[in-house]
């Protein structure tokens, strides 16, 4: 930086600097910048492929672990049995949801308190992470 007093040069006094310098130097950087972009892209497509093989190599561990218990008989009672209660307890919420707008004349998902969450259900967050973070929130979760 100048100080206030000094004197400027007029840079207009000065000689250009030379097309081909110019030319060289710019041309340097376009292949330093491709050759960097090259390496970088495949790093990444090495790295890519690498995830893409851990990843079909988890599927196929869980399809298999899926069918093995699928083939224990003692789970297949105790999954119906767990799924039987599951529906009266769902369908009771639903129904204490429909009354209350019947009532009030102002729908659960019309409040700004609770458009996030049905928002975060619509693109397909599981319901229940979605009642969680209601219930952190301090909403109640049965709404949903």
């Amino acid at each position: 930086m100048a100080a206030p007093g000094a004197d400027v040069p007029d840079l207009g006094a000065l000689d250009p600097v030379p097309v081909k310098k110019t030319l060289v130097v710019v041309n340097n950087f376009v292949a330093t910048t491709a050759r960097f972009l090259n390496h970088f892209s495949a790093l990444c497509e090495e790295r890519l492929s690498g995830v893409e093989a851990h990843l079909g190599r988890l599927e196929t561990t869980l399809a298999i672990l899926e069918a093995k218990l699928n083939s224990v008989p003692e789970l297949r009672d105790i999954a119906a049995a767990a799924a039987a209660p599951d529906v009266p307890a769902a369908a009771e919420p639903a129904a204490a949801a429909a009354a209350a707008p019947a009532a009030g004349g102002a729908t659960i998902k019309d409040d700004p308190d609770y458009a996030k969450f049905f928002k975060m259900s619509q693109m397909g967050i599981p319901m229940m992470v979605v009642k969680q973070k209601a219930a952190l929130a301090g909403l109640n979760p049965d709404l949903l």
